[in-house]
């Protein structure tokens, strides 16, 4: 059973802050240096120049607000108001200001919430800063802009422990709704003597307890490079008992063809020695295209990574699996 960094138990928004305050504060024990760099990342490098320890807390009341975070540092202080919906409520960001003591060089409104901030609602923030307190300045993020900018100042070949925290927050933000961005992702899946298999019966298989966020393409990783991407038509679990597959959690209908490819796959897994008879999970791709998007990085990929198509090909609407293997070919990351 997976053991989760972050609780799941509500999509609240104390939950989210908390979960959010969490996962930066594992980065901040992991490594100041990384921490800095990646609040340097959502405030323009403001905060480069300090070293000293920062609190983390969640609830801070004084007399005029309760901020849902808030992060200390002598010199600058980040006040955190996050929302699960669209909009922010702006005589609470008004009390939220109180917060700020004048001494502090550097001051941050930060809001949080899963979507880009409307117009409107930007330009409200702005006029109340501006009447209340100038020396605040007001940064927008979301969850998705979170985990980029962690995943910017962290080594996929060697931050191992944080890969690991930043795949579950992302699991927990996909599984909250927090995220908005599943239609652009591509998750990179490390595959050797079963690449063939895989890409000849259009699926990859997991463990069930092994956690994974929501993305609409699965990239086959060998050899220093992604070979082959498919588009995910279901994710089921599946077991075999006397040789009858049993289908489980399955979204959409499973097709004679498909259940033949499991009950395959599930047989080819022997000479691996690997028994993925149950307790797996059946990633089911429409078709895998070969591609060549090679790894000139140092190391090898030791772990999924997942990549956002919007950021490979800024200009271009990715439409299909095939269209992606066709523009990946001969790209290098």
């Amino acid at each position: 059973m997976k053991v989760h960094y972050f609780q799941r138990y509500s999509s609240m928004e104390n939950v989210a802050t908390n979960n959010t305050l969490l996962l930066l504060s594992r980065l901040y024990s992991y490594s100041p240096g990384l921490f800095h760099s990646f609040l340097g990342g959502l405030a323009e490098n403001s905060f480069t120049k300090f070293d000293t320890e920062i609190s983390f807390e969640q609830q801070v009341s004084s007399d005029k607000s309760v901020p849902d975070g808030q992060i200390l540092q002598r010199g600058f202080n980040v006040v955190i108001e996050a929302k699960i919906v669209k909009k922010f409520n702006i005589n609470q960001i008004k009390n939220h200001l109180s917060k700020f003591k004048e001494m502090e060089e550097f001051q941050i409104m930060l809001t949080l919430s899963p979507f880009e901030l409307e117009l409107k609602q930007n330009e409200e923030i702005k006029q109340i800063i501006k009447d209340e307190n100038k020396k605040v300045k007001h940064i927008h993020t979301t969850f998705k802009e979170i985990i980029e900018k962690f995943s910017d100042v962290i080594d996929g070949n060697r931050d191992f422990e944080m890969n690991d925290i930043l795949e579950d927050y992302r699991e927990y933000c996909s599984k909250s709704n927090l995220l908005s961005n599943a239609e652009n992702l591509m998750r990179a899946v490390l595959t050797g003597a079963t690449f063939e298999d895989n890409l000849d019966l259009n699926l990859y298989y997991d463990p069930k307890d092994r956690g994974y966020s929501d993305h609409k393409y699965i990239a086959l990783y060998k050899d220093k490079a992604i070979r082959a991407v498919g588009e995910i038509y279901d994710i089921v679990e599946a077991e075999c008992i006397d040789n009858e597959l049993k289908i489980i959690n399955h979204k959409k209908v499973i097709s004679d063809k498909q259940i033949e490819n499991i009950k395959e796959a599930m047989q080819r897994a022997e000479k691996y020695n690997y028994d993925i008879t149950a307790d797996h999970k059946f990633f089911l791709v429409k078709e895998f295209h070969k591609t060549f998007y090679e790894k000139k990085t140092s190391g090898p990929l030791r772990g999924k990574k997942f990549f956002d198509i919007t950021k490979i090909f800024p200009s271009i609407n990715i439409k299909s699996a095939l269209q992606l293997a066709d523009m990946l070919s001969d790209q290098t990351w």
